[in-house]
């Protein structure tokens, strides 16, 4: 009886150590993990150069511009619409990632230069965008 116990405890203890590790991932100063990739849905701007079509006339355009110590904007509050598309229109000093937390979180590799890309959202909520490199928060969308 006092084995089953233990081992009861040990494993609602892992249980807990798993999730509190879990929900620190993104957190942390460390570079984008590959059990953290994917879980994620991947995606990659595309070069602005090689965009043929401009952004739909519903969508929601965002300007980022990451010069490599600071990003603009920088924490700006947006509000956009569920199934509404998203326009990131970046412009980067050095190739990078985006992190999107979002359900399910996507991450978004994007070059060096002016490149873009389009996203929608199904599911209400605040989804917070964010440069991993540079520790800091771009911009938080209010989906509704």
């Amino acid at each position: 009886m006092k084995l089953s116990h233990r081992v009861r405890s040990v494993s609602v203890g892992a249980a807990a150590l798993a999730l509190a590790l879990s929900l620190s991932a993104c957190g942390s100063d460390t570079k984008d993990t590959g059990s953290v990739r994917e879980a994620a849905g991947d995606a990659t701007a595309t070069p602005r150069a090689q965009v043929t079509a401009a952004p739909a006339a519903d969508a929601a355009v965002i300007k980022i511009t990451l010069d490599g110590t600071s990003v603009s904007p920088d924490g700006e509050s947006r509000s956009v619409k569920r199934n509404q598309p998203v326009v990131f229109q970046i412009t980067a000093a050095s190739a990078g990632q985006l992190h999107v937390h979002s359900s399910p979180e996507q991450v978004i590799d994007f070059p060096a230069g002016d490149s873009e890309i389009t996203v929608t959202f199904t599911i209400p909520g605040v989804v917070a965008v964010e440069d991993h490199d540079l520790d800091a928060l771009i911009v938080q969308l209010e989906v509704n």
